[in-house]
């Protein structure tokens, strides 16, 4: 786009930032979400500026670039927010568990001779840091 036509543009959204705004309320609602949803119209506008600055009537091919992104938002917010047929909860495992194993495992290789105990402490100590 050269320097006339990002003037231009830079009038035109200036000029129907209020509209545009008043319209996405009214679809949405939601004052914020109007507010993206215009701002997401005019980048919509930009990136085919040529196109609405030609149009017999400029406000009203953006009012249904904003049309568009309106329903193009409730489409994809109804396919994603789906819920499913039942929750599931994570299973978390218990963090005191491994500390009650590995006092139970000390505790019984100190009943072992010291002849017994040496093999398999090395086992023991890749097992314990997690690279058994």
């Amino acid at each position: 786009m050269n320097a006339r036509d990002c003037e231009q543009f830079e009038e035109f959204m200036t000029s129907r930032w209020p509209g545009l705004v008043r319209l996405a309320f009214g679809l949405t609602g939601d004052r914020w979400l109007a507010e993206d949803l215009a701002q997401t119209a005019l980048a919509s506008a930009y990136a085919s500026w040529w196109r609405v600055s030609r149009a017999d009537d400029p406000d009203a091919y953006m009012r249904r670039i904003l049309i568009n992104a309106s329903k193009s938002r409730l489409r994809r917010r109804r396919v994603s927010e789906q819920p499913a047929a039942t929750a599931r909860e994570a299973a978390v495992s218990d963090p005191t568990a491994s500390v009650d194993e590995r006092s139970a495992l000390l505790g019984a290789l100190q009943e072992l001779p010291p002849r017994q105990r040496a093999a398999p402490a090395g086992l023991v100590t890749q097992r314990l840091a997690g690279s058994w």
